[in-house]
């Protein structure tokens, strides 16, 4: 019989009166993978919090290694549950070895004993197939390295069960691959994973388990062999529509002049110049490998990065585009990669966050016109189905899901002509990007006009009626995809290698 690593009997959880867990049971093997899969806000976030020890449940048992955590004896037990996080939490400034012993250095009468550091961490890297210069400073690793950190910073701790939050979202697909490789090795020598990524795929391919969560309850736990995609899905949704698919509208593309124009544009980081054109009522994708210059070229036309050759059009209009400003007052808005540190204000709330880029919209004389910024934030929170308790919530209180929602009002309160977006379903459950996918199709319907990047390449594929491929900042072909079905996920999937 196989050990339990951690065990939870009817948890029940709530904030402010309102029920968030409800008589969840849980249980997870050493040395299993369970992916824990579910909406924004269906109550993963608060169950890892449960399983780490930063909240208590109302009621319920929590058993980790057979210690039931409510008795004072078995507190330091948590201590065996580790924590990857989404947004990393490595110091960019200080090298990998500084990261993994930081507050944990190894001491002989209050001097860091690195010698000894750097055995334990080397040794470590040998048993698990890791290549990283541990002198280097993280700021100059891939995504991919620093989460390979986080998981060595973990496992040197001692910690036993690894709880990893997206851990994938910011990888391509060869650098997935490598962490899951070591995902594999640390479930052979016994850690125990849960596992939490909004592509489905990965749980199916390299977790034992599944367990789904529905608006606080368990609706789902099985071993993978049982459960289809079809069945995860419907789990997570209920009766909501579980074919996230929906006809995107074929506009007619005005193409007597492009909304927008780059002439032969390099920046320090885009070297060989570079030219497109995007007119009114299109999505067009920029389709590439990480590194491809998709976010190099977005932070160009966004004033972000400094142009040091070529010209830049909107509806014909040569425009100097110096920062963000500037490109807000031409009609452009650009969505950022990362929301929580480019896109919001987590510490404000959501009426604070959608009206600073239009205060001098809503100005009367000296004064904002307060009356009418409620109304616009009230509409847009039900324009994009913003889950939230009202405007005046923090951002930091809502889902990813919701987040990345109130970042995309912010930008169509702008009223803008062109709609950058850097990866806008980052992190974000299915639900969310059929909704999001829905804003970027009614934007072009009204006659705007939309440049998409996104990680997953059938976002591209399934969105744009035009495609660039980018390779090492340059645009290598141009795609036609003007009935959504032309430019197959295969054949985009081909064209980027």
């Amino acid at each position: 019989m196989s050990q339990k690593a951690l065990n939870m009997s009817d948890i029940c959880i709530g904030f402010n009166g309102v029920p968030v867990l409800k008589n969840v049971n849980f249980a997870l093997d050493k040395g299993e993978v369970c992916g824990l899969v579910g909406k924004n806000g269906a109550g993963k976030s608060t169950l890892l919090k449960i399983i780490q020890g930063l909240y208590h449940a109302d009621s319920g048992n929590v058993e980790i290694f057979q210690k039931n955590v409510k008795e004072e004896s078995h507190r330091e037990t948590y201590d065996l549950v580790g924590m990857i996080f989404q947004e990393l939490s490595l110091i960019p400034e200080m090298t990998v070895l500084e990261n993994i012993y930081l507050n944990n250095e190894i001491k002989s009468h209050n001097i860091i004993k690195e010698k000894e550091e750097q055995d334990r961490v080397l040794s470590f890297m040998k048993k698990y197939d890791i290549s990283i210069d541990i002198h280097q400073k993280i700021k100059n690793l891939g995504s991919a390295d620093k989460q390979m950190v986080e998981i060595c910073k973990a496992v040197l701790k001692n910690k036993q069960i690894l709880l990893m939050d997206e851990p994938t979202a910011s990888l391509d697909d060869k650098q997935a691959a490598k962490l899951y490789k070591m995902v594999k090795k640390l479930k052979e020598n016994g850690i125990s994973i849960i596992l939490i990524t909004h592509h489905l795929q990965e749980i199916i391919d390299n977790c034992d388990s599944i367990a789904v969560i529905r608006d606080g309850i368990m609706t789902l736990h099985d071993k993978t062999s049982n459960v289809s995609m079809k069945k995860m899905i419907e789990a997570m949704l209920g009766q909501e529509q579980t074919d996230l698919t929906f006809d995107r509208t074929i506009t007619n593309v005005e193409k007597a002049q492009p909304v927008l124009e780059l002439k032969d544009i390099t920046t320090n980081f885009i070297k060989t110049p570079l030219s497109i054109k995007i007119y009114p009522k299109e999505a067009v994708g920029f389709a590439g490998l990480k590194g491809c210059g998709r976010t190099e070229l977005f932070r160009a036309i966004f004033g972000l990065d400094k142009l040091k050759s070529g010209e830049i059009y909107v509806q014909g209009k040569k425009v100097t585009i110096k920062n963000p400003v500037d490109a807000v007052e031409n009609g452009i808005y650009l969505i950022p990669e990362s929301r929580r540190f480019q896109g919001l204000s987590v510490e404000h709330s959501i009426k604070f966050n959608i009206e600073i880029p239009i205060l001098k919209k809503l100005a009367k004389k000296i004064f904002v016109n307060d009356k009418a910024g409620n109304e616009l934030v009230d509409d847009y929170i039900k324009r994009v189905n913003i889950k939230s308790n009202g405007r005046d919530d923090l951002v930091k209180s809502l889902s990813g899901g919701n987040q990345q929602k109130v970042v995309i009002s912010k930008a169509l309160a702008t009223d803008p002509k062109i709609l950058i977006m850097d990866d806008p379903t980052y992190g974000v459950d299915v639900g969310a990007k059929a909704e999001i996918m829905k804003i970027i199709d009614q934007f072009k319907v009204d006659g705007g006009a939309v440049l998409l990047a996104s990680s997953e390449i059938e976002e591209v594929n399934q969105n744009c009626n035009r495609i660039y491929v980018l390779k090492n900042r340059k645009v290598t072909k141009e795609l036609m995809n003007e009935d959504y079905v032309s430019i197959t996920q295969d054949k985009l999937a081909t064209e980027i290698q």
